[in-house]
Parts: structure tokens; sequence; C-alpha cells
């Protein structure tokens, strides 16, 4: 069973086991997936108050578009496990000789890349995500504030823990032009990531500042 289809319950367990394969990349995914649907519950909220009629169509034309991430972000939790599989294929490759010793470590290298680019497209889906977060905190229904807060907080875990996973794999490839361009670009994911949450609490004042 693929992960993205087991219970909530079983997931934890799946993932606290002492045989699991699935670790922060599968949960941030996870998060991603549950910062999505937040932004449609929250945009639903917006359409059915008659007072934010002045920003139905934004708000439908959102409902549409935050439907694919929410499927990706899912797919991403086993996807994050799959893109590693060229790693686990050049472990076992033969190192008997020095020969096979330089060619299971090019392989294992090149693995690397390959289980990077899924975490990048995940931190590139969840600063995307994060900026639909904007008009939605600033622009939706104020009563859903938590709801949009909570969806926020799960993307800004989405995006940085999915940078985290970027950089275990790319960092001892640091000197590669391509593994150079990939961390130059999370670096630029992180940041922004970090830039749109706090743009966001700004924007809800009420629950974000003390109560003086």
């Amino acid at each position: 069973m693929k992960l993205q289809e087991m219970t909530t319950e079983v997931l934890a367990r799946e993932i606290a086991g002492p045989d699991t394969i699935a670790g922060g990349g599968s949960v941030s995914a996870l998060a991603g997936a549950y910062g999505a649907a937040l932004t449609s519950m929250v945009s639903r909220k917006t359409l059915q108050n008659k007072k934010y009629e002045p920003v139905r169509d934004e708000f439908t034309a959102m409902l549409e578009r935050v439907q694919e991430p929410r499927e990706t972000f899912l797919r991403g939790i086993q996807g994050d496990i799959d893109a590693f599989g060229a790693v686990e294929a050049a472990l076992a490759l033969p190192k008997s000789t020095e020969e096979e010793k330089a060619a299971r470590r090019a392989a294992m290298d090149d693995g690397m890349i390959v289980a990077a680019e899924a975490p990048l497209r995940m931190a590139e889906l969840a600063v995307a995500c994060l900026r639909e977060f904007v008009t939605i905190v600033g622009k939706g229904n104020k009563n859903a504030w938590s709801d949009a807060l909570a969806g926020v907080l799960m993307m800004r875990s989405a995006a940085l823990g999915s940078v985290y996973n970027v950089r275990i794999n790319l960092n001892p490839l640091a000197e590669r032009a391509e593994c150079r361009k990939m961390l130059d670009r999370a670096t630029e994911l992180e940041a922004e990531a970090i830039r749109l949450e706090a743009e966001c609490m700004a924007l809800a004042p009420e629950l974000t500042r003390p109560t003086e």
C-alpha cells in the first residue's frame, strides 16, 4: 500500500516503526497536503459568506487552482521514497575492486541528485502555495483566520523540511555545477518561505500578536 493511501494512524505508526523507509521528506509532503487542504477549506468559507462577495471571483479561481497542489503533495509522500530508489540500487552494486568501488560511488552520487529532485519540487510547490495564503489571509474570511494560519505553518514546514532534504543529499556534492544550482535554488526557496510566512502572520495581528 502506498503511504498516501494509509490512514493517519497507520501512517504515523509506519513512520515511527523500526523498519520504516519514510522520513522527513514524506512528512514534509504530508504537511503540504494538509496545508493545501486548508487553502480549499478557507476559500470555501469565504465563498459561503455574502460579506466577501467582492472577492468571489478571485476565491472561486483560487479554489480551482489549489486542488492539484493537494494531490501533488499527496503523491509526494510516496514519491520521496521512490526517488531514493536510485541510491538503493547503487548501494547494492558490487564493491570488491577499486573499479567497482568507483563505479558504485559514481552511481550513488548520481542517485543522490535524483533523490534531491523530489523534495526540491515539493519546496517549489510549497512556496507557490504560500503565495496563495497571502491572499487567503489578507482577503479571505477572517472567521477562518486560525485555519488559514495553520495552513501557513503546514506549508512553511513543507517548504523548509523539503529544503533540508535537498541539502542532506547534495551538500557532499556541492562542487558539482548541477548540485550547486539546486542548492542555491533551495536557499532561495527557504528565504522566500520564511518571508511569506511573516507576511501572512502580519496580516492577522489579532491572532499573531499577544493581547496587551
